[in-house]
């Protein structure tokens, strides 16, 4: 047989190793408490050797080691459980070798570790055993640990799930699981039904709700809308109201100059003529007065509201009431001539005086005179 289609086994691997028994002196070389004990980190060193040789025999799972291209380069012990020789050439690629059951699935994990250089696994995997049972596996396959100059390696370990069971037990276990399944699908069905019937119920009196909810909001925006055109007409009425006003208070303006022209212009005509004229209003206070009368009686321009009675004048006004209620009760006028404690003849006249037809006051003219025009 040619080498290239022989299948080798490295020489470093560690084989099974049996445990001495456990009687007699061998005893005593294992046991603490024994009359000899071992000597020395040798001795040590040798037993958990043996220890761990027999361990990785008897209860580690199956597990193997293969380089980034997938061909096994170590096998442990109990490996013959998973691989099977596949018909054809020879070859040392570990996933031709093992049960036809994990063969993809050990591809796809080899792929992804040496991909994303981590730990990978599957689970959920069986194969047939030469008994005749099923085995439940998992693979995990796991990037070793580089050393300088050394190819990647990856160990990869079939894990027993659960015991070995016969196929129609399995069939017969399966199909009370998938009966169990089913029912336990069907009350999750039922129940997924109710809510989704309730969310319905919900969605349906939500949907109500936001109808109303946008009925409420046209109505309110039809109102917005009237609103909005009530102010856009009071806005233009507001607009015409304030033309107006500065239209009357351009007119009030003009009157307001032709009012204070008229006032200059009076007082100026009074100033002219030198006639002592005072206003009283239907009390005798004075409302307001020319220049010449407050030099008769001595007052001011802000002695206006006072009585005219309580000034002091170059003659008596004890006669005045009673010509002044005699004025503006008949309408008519009176004279009346006065000697003056300053040698001089007053000339008195008393007129009414009238404000949109109604009596409002009267209007006293005090004149001096000569001797010869009395």
């Amino acid at each position: 047989m040619s080498r290239w289609h022989r299948i080798f086994q490295s020489t470093n691997a560690i084989r099974p190793v049996r445990l001495p028994s456990v009687s007699g002196d061998t005893w005593a070389d294992l046991a603490p408490d024994a009359r000899t004990k071992p000597q020395g980190a040798l001795m040590h060193a040798n037993l958990r050797h043996l220890v761990d040789a027999e361990v990785l025999a008897k209860f580690a799972p199956p597990h193997a080691v293969v380089t980034r291209a997938g061909e096994a380069v170590h096998y442990s012990a109990r490996i013959d459980t998973v691989l099977g020789v596949a018909p054809g050439q020879p070859t040392h690629e570990l996933a031709a070798l093992v049960a036809k059951g994990l063969r993809l699935e050990l591809r796809t994990a080899l792929r992804e570790a040496i991909e994303t250089n981590a730990v990978v696994e599957r689970t959920g995997l069986e194969i047939n055993l030469s008994s005749g049972l099923r085995q439940p596996l998992s693979l995990t396959v796991s990037p070793v640990a580089p050393r300088p100059s050394t190819e990647p390696l990856f160990l990869v370990v079939f894990t027993e799930t659960a015991p070995a069971s016969d196929r129609e037990a399995s069939a017969t276990q399966v199909e009370i699981g998938r009966d169990e399944t089913i029912r336990r699908l069907e009350r999750e069905l039922s129940l997924t039904r109710e809510r989704l019937q309730a969310i319905i119920e919900e969605y349906e009196t939500s949907l109500e709700e936001v109808k109303s909810s946008n009925e409420e909001l046209y109505s309110v925006n039809e109102e917005m809308q009237s609103g909005n055109e009530e102010l856009e007409a009071s806005k233009e009425e507001v607009q015409s109201i304030n033309e107006e006003l500065h239209t009357v208070n351009n007119e009030l303006s003009s009157k307001i100059q032709a009012l204070d022209r008229l006032t200059l212009e009076q007082a100026a005509l009074f100033a002219s003529t030198e006639i002592a004229s005072v206003f009283l209003d239907t009390e005798l206070r004075i409302r307001t007065l020319t220049d010449a009368a407050a030099q008769i009686f001595g007052a001011q321009v802000s002695d206006r509201g006072r009585l005219l009675s309580n000034f002091a004048a170059p003659f008596s006004l004890s006669w005045l009431p009673e010509d002044a209620r005699a004025v503006m009760t008949h309408g008519g006028m009176t004279d009346r001539l006065l000697d003056g404690s300053d040698s001089n003849r007053y000339r008195v006249r008393l007129t009414p005086s009238r404000i949109d037809g109604e009596m409002s006051g009267i209007i006293a003219n005090f004149v001096r005179v000569a001797d010869d025009t009395a």
